[in-house]
Order: C-alpha cells, then structure tokens, then sequence
C-alpha cells in the first residue's frame, strides 16, 4: 500500500500542472460611472454619485457582495489566444478576451441608490448601463521541449 501511494505521487510530480496562473476580468462604462473587477485581482463593483452643485463626484464601491450584477446581451469583440513557445522546460500560454454587455445593479437588501448615481433607475432600485469588458489569463506550466 504504501509503494502504490509513493508510486502515484511520483506519477503525480509529472503531470503538466500550472506552477502560477493569474485570471483577471475588468468592465467599465464609457465614462467610468460603473466598474467591475474580478478574477484574481482585487474583487468590487463601484458606482458613481455625481454632485451637481459642486461639480464632484463620489466613487462608491461595494467589496462585500451587497449589491448583485447581472449582465445581459453579452456581445464578442475580440479574442486571441496563444499557445507560449516551449522553452527550458517552461511555458506560458496567455489570452485576452473583450465584450459589450449590458449590466444592471442591485442591492441584496432592496435598498435604494442615490438618484445622482450615474445611470440609476427612475424608482432607485438599480444601475444599468453599457459596459466594456476584458478578461485576461496567463499560465506558468511545464512542457517538453
């Protein structure tokens, strides 16, 4: 029994397994009054309250998973996809991914957002906009040259 699990750790040490990956995913709207960010990097969805008698405006971000976000009429623009050239035993295959989609934000608990929140509804229950997207990966894993 214990040959057979030092057998299969071995067998394991050689299976072509990622050594580091990092998967990222951004949306924005044209004018950056509604961003999202996922993937390995920092994880929010944020929201701007402008403030008309000043000219400021307030970048409102949600990190805890309070406000919900779905995403409609997702649309491709562009992909690409690249195998990385073995080298030295090392590759690193990486790709990108761009869409359009449509986003519409809520609050889990039913609350309102402020009515001078960039692209809120007309009753206050939402956010709903146009966004950009791109997603990108990258891989560190072995190969056999």
């Amino acid at each position: 029994m214990k040959t057979g699990i030092i057998l299969a750790l071995a067998l394991l040490s050689f299976a072509p397994v990622a050594k580091a990956s990092s998967m990222q995913e951004v949306c924005s709207s044209a004018d950056a009054g509604i961003r999202t960010s996922g993937g390995h990097g920092p994880f929010f969805t944020e929201v701007t309250v402008y403030n008309y008698k000043d000219g400021s405006e307030t970048k409102v971000r949600d990190e805890l998973n309070a406000w919900a976000v779905s995403a409609t009429d997702a649309k491709e623009v562009s992909q690409e996809n690249h195998g990385g050239e073995c080298r030295g035993g090392m590759r690193a295959p990486w790709g990108r991914t761009v869409w359009v989609q449509k986003v519409r934000i809520t609050k889990e608990d039913g609350g309102l957002f402020d009515r001078y929140t960039s692209g809120v509804t007309a009753d206050g229950k939402a956010v709903e906009g146009t966004v950009l997207c791109e997603r990108t990966y990258s891989n560190i894993m072995p190969c056999q040259n």
